[in-house]
């Protein structure tokens, strides 16, 4: 075969242009070398110049001509193009919300092995999304997509024993989930971390630390932990009276539909606030934190066997910013709108 029809070699002179390894970036180049291989039925090729459309790099952004490249390569069972046609449904990007599409081209992802697809399963089952609720479902897909380092699945899990949703309640295996998240900087476990504590599940109240935690959250732009922040801590610090009526004064015109006054609140809320000092969880009078060893819900899961032993061990996946549900302090991936909150892949 000569080089020229080798469909692997022209789908590496595209990524090389399209990530801008050794040469500059490219999109236009990545896109020409991609359509050679994909003419070729190259999945990964055809898969990319769906994810150049989705994205809008070096064409204009076109929802239809994504789905149907990711189409061909879903027929392939190329795994990221099916769950990113789940994607595309979930958020109505150039179809219809279908949240039965999602499910089903998500659990064909799932079944091999995108953590991702997994944790949108999950929250299906979580939620009736496409799916019947079944939390005895929703669980082992949590399971499959955290122990590959899905930090929104491991915070979910939490939940789950937060609330005795198909488990017994168990406030420090749900502790202990967001504890482990937390520390990865994933801003729904803070929140949720703060909510244990404003309301005593499991540890004693101490709306000092929730303050804290809220505001760890904030800081990463959570929305309801910037509410609970700004209610929460005037009547806990004590601020200063002109603070007080410059954030009430701000509440009042956004109430009144001002939305440029957002700016303020949040400049108080993160900014102006963060440099106040707030007491460490190490500090605080708690019980010894329990350890994360989710081997002991094991037995929990009569099928699928999982290996939860992992969980031990580091989560540090990059996971794609979601959507806060607070009646429920669940996440869902994948989902939410706007391109700059939708993950890339590579």
């Amino acid at each position: 075969m000569r080089c020229s029809d080798h469909a692997g070699a022209k789908f590496s002179i595209g990524y090389l242009y399209n990530y801008g390894h050794g040469v500059k970036v490219n999109y236009n180049l990545a896109l020409h070398w991609y359509s050679k291989a994909a003419e070729q039925q190259h999945s990964q090729a055809q898969y990319k110049i769906g994810v150049l459309y989705d994205y809008g790099y070096g064409v204009r952004v076109d929802y239809n001509i994504a789905r149907l490249w990711y189409l061909k390569a879903a027929e392939q069972e190329h795994s990221d193009a099916q769950y990113s046609i789940g994607v595309l449904y979930g958020r109505g990007d150039g179809v219809d919300v279908d949240h039965n599409e999602m499910f089903s081209w998500c659990l064909r992802a799932a079944e091999q092995g995108h953590s991702d697809a997994q944790f949108n399963v999950g929250v299906s089952y979580h939620h009736g999304d496409g799916a019947d609720i079944d939390y005895n479902l929703a669980l082992p897909w949590y399971f499959k997509a955290a122990v590959q380092g899905n930090l929104d699945a491991l915070t979910n899990i939490g939940s789950l024993y937060e609330k005795g949703n198909g488990v017994p309640v168990n406030y420090k295996v749900a502790r202990s989930c967001f504890l482990k998240a937390a520390e990865k900087r994933n801003s729904q476990a803070q929140y949720n971390i703060g909510i244990l504590y404003y309301e005593g599940h499991g540890v004693d109240v101490n709306h000092n630390l929730a303050l804290s935690w809220y505001l760890k959250a904030a800081k990463q732009g959570h929305l309801y932990a910037k509410e609970k922040f700004a209610a929460l801590y005037g009547d806990i610090t004590g601020v200063e009276q002109d603070y007080d009526v410059a954030l009430e004064s701000y509440e009042r015109s956004l109430e009144n539909g001002n939305e440029p006054v957002r700016v303020n609140i949040d400049q108080v809320n993160t900014e102006t606030l963060e440099s106040q000092s707030f007491p460490a969880e190490n500090d605080a009078e708690t019980e010894p934190e329990p350890e994360l060893n989710l081997k002991n819900l094991e037995e929990t899961l009569a099928k699928p066997k999982l290996e939860i032993e992992k969980l031990k061990g580091s989560v540090n996946a990059d996971v794609p910013q979601t959507i806060p549900i607070p009646s429920t302090g669940i996440t869902k991936a994948g989902l939410a709108r706007g391109k700059k909150n939708k993950k890339v892949p590579k």
